[in-house]
């Protein structure tokens, strides 16, 4: 019968081995050693035939007396030399199997082979990604000489890609097409997938890497989570947004969020993040963070989780979350680190950290630079030269920021992934010429972004809406400011929010609707002020002028009136004096649907359910105008 007892002495058993291999390691095959060694040999001798964990034999702990190196440490795929790295990772004790395996290559008298080094890099990549860089030159030369091959290859290919060394990655891509037939249908699922998200990760490669054979052979592969996954980035680049959109859904919901997650989350979460699917992003990445594995298991999933997190919360204008989430990032990244995700980490932390008008703290940053690698790869140098250009933006270096903006625009476009979800760079160069004078070419950029397909709600294009709007007459600025109102609110993206109503508050102050103009601004200041965007309020309300400012939610009708468009308010007055739908569009001349859509709008204004819970002031508008 399986008990606790008996798990607890299996467990000390496996603790009683760890102390014995990390004695051996300091002391060599001493004599007491010896003798320890052999009575932990009877004991589990003894509990062989006890219910619990299975271990190896007692007689692998040790070599034999007198022995000077410890071949038992050895640790193979194949072979049942040394065991106790493997031990580790069974009771996912990795850093412990680190430590056999570093112990085991130390004291090697002949050369390391390939295996091992391979699992080094891996358990180091787990845990210090920096030290797993490291043996990135031995694997390279075992992969030019043919001595890498099968799963190690595509595993170290997909780490190639991971981490932007992108010189190496079409060599074993090559090697593996030529060799494909020897794997077995994941692996060339997982081949197929690699591919194409070298293609996607570095746009420059793309035309020269080699074709993955495709036949009635490999037609399971299609459906596979790999291929799905990176085929979702494809149909985003593609532009077949509802495609990608599901491919990615599907892939996280089939995942177990309790193991690590693989290349396919990655990628199906860069999707989603890039479909602009923020509150889905947001969900999924504290589903993985909160219910994974613990950080001293996987704490590269978890930077990587991290950096798309952060990303999420920017982009909603959580920018305490964003800059927290974005420096956990960078500190599990360290110095010597080349993941490709990094300019991405880099990016949002200094964003995050201008808008809070931590400029500092964002030039510092800046400083840091990527590496010169991964200015070949899709993450690495775009994100980082948007984010300079937000920077030069806050800080008026306008000719510095439209630089930054127009080269981020010109390697997106030459590699093809020109979309508003990945970098609105159109906007970001528009908000500059505007700044400038020149309204025309504002006006040309963001009609070109709005022509662009997006996939439900979008931040980017409720952004374009409000600056089209700057660049137009006061009736037509009217209409696009609600039309990115209604864009943004949608898409949850509250500091963007804050911005529209600023513009919505100077246009009520032009037109002198004065008890608009201040209750919108209010309402603009908490937004910016609950965004953390220091910089924002102060261009709200100055310091100076903050004189007890009610927070808006004892006024909500105010709130959501100041929200209304003229169209939306004149059917919500009409309503709460009690006419029909049909009765509203005769006296307005329009179609019954435009009425229901208004009202609609309205009423999620108005958190209100049904006209009898409109607001009075909505009908003395309707009769001061009769």
């Amino acid at each position: 019968m399986y008990t606790a007892k008996n798990t607890a002495l299996h467990h000390t058993l496996a603790e009683l081995r760890r102390c014995l291999v990390l004695l051996h390691a300091k002391h060599g095959n001493h004599a007491v050693i010896q003798r320890l060694a052999s009575g932990l040999g009877r004991l589990e001798i003894d509990a062989a035939d006890l219910p619990g964990p299975r271990r190896g034999p007692a007689d692998a702990v040790l070599p034999d007396a007198g022995g000077t190196t410890a071949p038992w440490l050895h640790v193979v795929h194949e072979g049942e030399d040394g065991e106790p790295a493997k031990w580790a990772l069974l009771d996912d004790q990795v850093e412990d199997a680190l430590e056999y395996l570093e112990l085991a290559i130390r004291d090697r008298a002949d050369e390391v082979p390939v295996e091992l080094t391979m699992m080094l890099a891996r358990l180091r990549l787990r845990l210090s990604p920096a030290t797993a860089l490291q043996q990135v030159p031995v694997l390279a030369e075992a992969m030019r000489e043919g001595r890498l091959h099968g799963r190690g290859l595509l595993w170290f290919v997909r780490f190639l890609v991971l981490h932007g060394r992108a010189d190496d990655v079409a060599e074993g891509l090559a090697r593996l097409v030529e060799r494909m037939d020897e794997l077995d249908e994941h692996s060339r699922a997982e081949l197929v997938s690699t591919r194409m998200w070298a293609a996607y990760s570095h746009p420059e490669l793309a035309r020269g890497l080699p074709p993955v054979p495709s036949g009635p052979d490999r037609a399971p592969v299609e459906v596979d989570v790999p291929v799905r996954a990176a085929t979702a980035l494809t149909d985003l680049i593609g532009r077949e947004l509802d495609d990608a959109a599901t491919d990615a859904e599907r892939v996280l919901k089939e995942a177990d969020p309790s193991e690590e997650p693989g290349e396919p989350v990655r990628e199906a979460l860069h999707t989603l993040l890039y479909l602009e699917k923020l509150g889905s992003v947001k969900s999924w990445c504290d589903t993985f963070l909160t219910e994974g594995p613990e950080a001293s298991g996987a704490p590269e999933w978890r930077r990587e989780l991290a950096v798309v997190r952060a990303q999420a919360a920017l982009r909603t204008g959580d920018l305490p979350a964003a800059r927290e989430y974005a420096r956990f990032a960078l500190e599990g990244i360290g110095p010597g680190t080349s993941g490709a995700d990094i300019g991405m980490a880099l990016g949002t932390l200094v964003r995050a950290s201008t808008a809070m008008g931590k400029f500092a703290e964002a030039a510092e940053t800046l400083e840091l630079g990527v590496p010169q690698h991964l200015y070949r790869v899709q993450h690495g140098l775009q994100h980082y030269l948007f984010a300079k250009g937000c920077h030069h933006l806050a800080t008026r270096q306008l000719p510095a920021a439209l630089n930054d903006f127009l080269s981020c625009g010109e390697l997106v476009v030459e590699w093809k992934v020109d979309s508003p979800g990945i970098l609105p760079w159109r906007t970001g160069a528009a908000e500059v010429y505007l700044l400038l004078g020149n309204q025309a070419k504002a006006r040309e950029l963001v009609d070109e972004q709005l022509a662009l397909p997006v996939a439900g709600p979008s931040p980017s294009r409720g952004t374009a809406l409000r600056i089209k709007a700057a660049t137009v007459r006061s009736r037509r600025r009217s209409q696009l400011l609600h039309q990115a109102l209604d864009e943004l609110q949608a898409a949850g993206a509250q500091l963007e929010v804050a911005r529209v109503l600023a513009d919505l508050s100077r246009l009520h102050h032009e037109l002198g609707e004065r008890d608009r103009a201040r209750v919108t601004i209010r309402r603009a200041w908490w937004l910016a002020k609950d965004c953390q965007a220091e910089p924002l309020c102060d261009e709200l309300i100055p310091d100076r002028n903050r004189r007890a400012i009610g927070r808006p939610e004892g006024t909500e009708a105010e709130v959501g009136l100041a929200a209304l468009s003229d169209a939306e308010r004149r059917v919500a007055g009409l309503a709460a004096l009690g006419h029909t739908n049909r009765e509203i569009a005769n006296k307005l001349y329009v179609t019954t649907s435009t009425v229901e859509q208004h009202l609609t709008k309205a009423y999620r204004k108005l958190n209100v359910t049904h006209r009898r819970s409109l607001p009075a002031v909505l009908r003395n508008d309707v009769i001061s105008t009769a």
